[in-house]
């Protein structure tokens, strides 16, 4: 028996849901769902092929990101900073998992939370800072990172027509 990718399995899934089901559809309703069912396998397979390459290179930036905030935020003494301090020693501490193929997306998604959440905590104490203390060039650096984030989010999706709208 052959084991399958998961992008395998999905395209299977979508060539049935188009070939064998959408055809016997009655209702217009019933086909824009089948159709939307078929844009969201297909943006599962485009994720799963970028995701472990993606999730790296996120999280080595937000690590950036992050050792930078842990010396600004290293005399602040709020709740907020001493949090995220903690999210970031956590974060750091957490290792790049390696699986067979170099990726084990199990662990890079672990790593990228833990990550996450360390920014989160920092955006937070930066909110807490004076305005005068809180460091701009780190503020606009994390601004432009979360806008490309969210551009390599709309990447991966893809242009699709909005089905099922209005």
């Amino acid at each position: 028996m052959t084991r399958l990718t998961a992008t395998e399995i999905l395209e299977g899934v979508r060539h049935h849901l188009e070939q064998t089901l959408y055809p016997e559809l009655q209702t217009e309703p019933a086909r824009v769902a089948a159709q939307m069912m078929g844009d969201l396998i297909e943006t599962v397979q485009r994720r799963i092929a970028l995701a472990p390459q993606w999730l790296v290179d996120e999280t080595d930036h937000m690590l950036a990101l992050l050792a930078e905030a842990g010396g600004i935020l290293a005399g602040e003494r709020s709740e907020a900073a001493v949090a995220a301090r903690r999210a970031i020693a956590t974060a750091e501490a957490t290792e790049r998992p390696a699986g067979p193929d170099g990726f084990a997306l199990d662990g890079l998604e672990r790593r990228y939370g833990e990550v996450t959440a360390a920014l989160d905590a920092v955006i937070r104490a930066l909110g807490f800072m004076e305005d005068d203390a809180a460091p701009a060039p780190l503020v606009r650096r994390i601004q432009e990172y979360l806008v490309v984030r969210s551009e390599r989010e709309v990447q991966i999706a893809g242009d699709r027509p909005m089905r099922g709208r209005g």
